[in-house]
């Protein structure tokens, strides 16, 4: 469990000092336009597997400057309704790799937890691909 150097009500009301370059606004506004400018389609392909239970998707969508960015997404094979999702970010120049590696390592169906977090679990692993 995560421990606080402040109370919950303490934690509430508190509001850092704030230092801004004054074109802070602008800039983000200016980032954001040129980010939804540049921005692509999000693609999803199937992917053939042999998998019972699981049914990978790689995931295309657009980045920073429209660069690519892949994942995979993991579902149940069998389900009938919306399911919750939970994102894993790898980081720390790791590759998305197989869909199928994390559990061939691990012989288990439980990918690894992202390097900064404290998921422990996670359906779809969501990483930025080399």
């Amino acid at each position: 469990m995560s421990q606080f150097d402040l109370p919950l009500e303490a934690l509430r009301e508190y509001r850092p000092e704030r230092i801004e370059p004054a074109d802070f606004d602008r800039f983000w506004r200016e980032s954001i336009e040129e980010a939804r400018r540049q921005r692509t389609p999000t693609t999803l392909q199937p992917v053939v597997s042999h998998l019972r239970t699981i049914e990978p998707v790689d995931v295309t969508f657009s980045g920073f400057a429209g660069q690519p960015i892949k994942a995979w997404l993991l579902l149940p094979r069998q389900r009938s309704e919306p399911l919750p999702m939970v994102v894993q970010f790898l980081g720390y120049g790791g590759g998305r790799g197989s869909p199928f590696s994390r559990w061939r390592r691990r012989r288990s169906a439980r990918p690894p937890a992202p390097p900064s977090s404290t998921c422990r679990s996670c359906a779809t692993s969501v990483a930025r691909s080399r």
